[in-house]
């Protein structure tokens, strides 16, 4: 399972992937030898559920540990190895996140999540070669696995590889279960190239997936308003608010857009005091 936001500066922001227990088949449990650690005599998989609870608490040392735990108890245990690095590398402890899903890939080598969160954690440390070819590998584990998808493009983007980036959304997008905000992420693209056509229909597409998203909304809007479409943008913006109202930028738009398409008042002329200048020698002496 995987997890993504929506950030503000329009990409889509990925977790590190997560499991749950039922993810993977086990075998037999296969017992290390003890280490220093002070196992307690529960099972891999109570160690397995008070680590997710320890992480929900924001606990991640201790969650660390009774993931430790879990993998001791059963080595084989590929979802507790994935976690063990996940918390790790909340606590930007990336070596030991590193060896932990080096070690789900040994007990379960078509663990794509694993592979993923390989690619963020050299991401994290700015290691952008390995993280893209930890990417690729992703993808030949699953050809499905849409986070690498979009993490491939956002490498792409900021190698100035715009194009390669856009066709790699489009096709995150379109995988199933269909997902709007690449596609909004894909338009931003486009905006950025000059090519506001293009903008406009991602955004449309976004919204015959999503009917509701706020921000395709807010930047077919924002399109619309840059091309003097005024109409077309007070709607669309509208529709942003109205599905988020805390939505702050599509708020201003719409009110900077509703000024723009009111026609301008004419100043009034004001009222003269005399109808006519009489001349000082007119005046009667």
């Amino acid at each position: 399972m995987y997890h993504s936001s929506y950030c503000s500066h329009g990409w889509i922001h990925t977790d590190r992937a997560t499991t749950l227990l039922n993810d993977f088949q086990f075998p037999d449990p296969s017992i290390r030898r003890l280490t220093s650690f002070d196992l307690t005599m529960e099972s891999a998989e109570d160690n397995f559920t008070k680590g997710l609870q320890l992480k929900a608490e924001g606990e991640h040392a201790k969650a660390c540990e009774a993931f430790h735990a879990a993998t001791q108890l059963k080595w084989n245990f590929t979802a507790a190895h994935i976690e063990l690095g996940n918390a790790a590398s909340t606590l930007k402890n990336y070596d030991r996140a590193l060896k932990a899903y080096q070690e789900a890939i040994e007990t379960d080598p078509l663990a794509a999540t694993a592979y993923y969160n390989i690619a963020l954690t050299y991401i994290d440390l700015s290691e952008t070669v390995l993280a893209a070819d930890w990417l690729t590998r992703t993808l030949k584990i699953d050809p499905q696995y849409r986070p690498a998808y979009i993490q491939t493009a956002q490498l792409l983007s900021q190698d100035g590889r715009d194009r390669s980036a856009i066709y790699l959304l489009i096709k995150a997008a379109y995988l199933k279960p269909y997902s709007a905000p690449p596609l909004v992420s894909a338009g931003k693209l486009y905006h950025r190239n000059t090519q506001p056509a293009a903008a406009i229909r991602c955004y449309e597409r976004a919204l015959r997936i999503d009917a509701w998203n706020t921000h395709a909304f807010y930047h077919l809007g924002f399109a619309q308003y840059h091309r003097g479409e005024l109409a077309k943008a007070i709607r669309s913006l509208a529709h942003s608010v109205n599905s988020d109202p805390s939505n702050k930028l599509a708020a201003a738009l719409l009110k900077t857009a509703y000024a723009a398409l009111r026609p301008k008042k004419r100043a009034k002329k004001p009222i003269q005091d005399k109808l006519f200048d009489l001349a000082p020698d007119s005046v009667a002496t």
